[in-house]
């Protein structure tokens, strides 16, 4: 399983290198006026607050995860996402009633970013997990039971 998620990882690293490489090479935009986020709707961000059981698709096969989600009043996403290697920091944010966050690893000496991003339907997430040009893999979670 860890020489898997190391593959995965390498292979990700590579597909998000180059761009990367490329958004830093270019000139930086413009200043313009910082648009101030809209305001979270409380019962909206609460309803998906909490612990879940995530069940991630992968090329590797089915993976559970745990995930730990907090939402601010300025609409930063934090908390944690737990395999079995250990917990990772989440951060991103909820915009229009959509989750989305990212993980950061490292790969042998090479930083990897993973993007998550999710909608909330009859009490559950469903989303996909992005791994640049490597393509999007499905995931849904449920309330982790006991909560």
């Amino acid at each position: 399983m860890k020489r898997t998620l190391v593959t995965l990882a390498a292979l990700a690293a590579l597909s998000v290198a180059m761009p990367a490489f490329a958004r830093q090479a270019a000139a930086p935009p413009a200043a313009q006026p910082e648009a101030k986020p809209a305001p979270v709707d409380p019962a909206v961000a609460a309803s998906y607050v909490g612990k879940w059981t995530v069940d991630l698709q992968s090329p590797q096969g089915a993976m559970q995860l745990a995930l730990d989600v907090k939402i601010d009043a300025a609409n930063k996403v934090t908390g944690t996402l737990e395999s079995p290697q250990g917990p990772t920091n989440i951060a991103g944010e909820f915009k229009d009633s959509v989750l989305g966050f990212a993980i950061n690893f490292d790969a042998g000496g090479q930083m990897i970013e993973i993007w998550f991003e999710s909608t909330l339907k009859d009490g559950k997430l469903a989303g996909t997990m992005s791994l640049g040009d490597m393509g999007s893999f499905p995931f849904t979670a449920v309330r982790a039971k006991g909560l």
